[in-house]
């Protein structure tokens, strides 16, 4: 019982991240959802992407993906799965839209805490663009 307690309550490791279309998402809860709709934890503005695709969660030490019964299928390194453990470098496809699973790269680290940049090397072009700054996503509290 004790046992797992622990493991429920352990922490996800620092430097996880998920990388969508040159995007970086680091993965800070237990539980990360994938979909379309806002309340998802990475949201995938893509129509062939189900309202509530897949999660990623963190059990006994290790990551594991579920799909969530998604139209498109979930695919591991070119493999549909329901449920299958992944591992740094591995490549995951939400129906079609390809993403990948990174564990402790410094280099996408320092990159991921860095400002975006606006194509034409200016950080911002106007005052109307300081909206569009993005934003990781929070850490929930239990």
């Amino acid at each position: 019982m004790k046992k797992q307690r622990q493991e429920a309550t352990m922490k996800v490791p620092s430097n996880i991240y998920l990388i969508i279309a040159n995007q970086i998402f680091p993965i800070v809860n237990q539980t990360t959802h994938i979909g379309r709709l806002l309340v998802n934890d990475i949201v995938v503005q893509d129509l062939k992407i189900s309202r509530q695709h897949a999660c990623i969660r963190f059990e006994n030490g290790k990551f594991v993906i579920y799909d969530s019964n998604s139209t498109g299928g979930t695919f591991v390194n070119n493999q549909q799965i329901s449920k299958c453990q992944i591992i740094s470098g591995d490549l995951i496809s939400l129906a079609d839209v390809e993403m990948m699973f990174l564990h402790n790269s410094s280099k996408v680290s320092d990159k991921a805490i860095q400002p975006t940049n606006a194509l034409n090397g200016n950080m911002y072009s106007s005052d109307h663009d300081k909206s569009k700054t993005i934003r990781a996503p929070r850490a929930r509290h239990a």
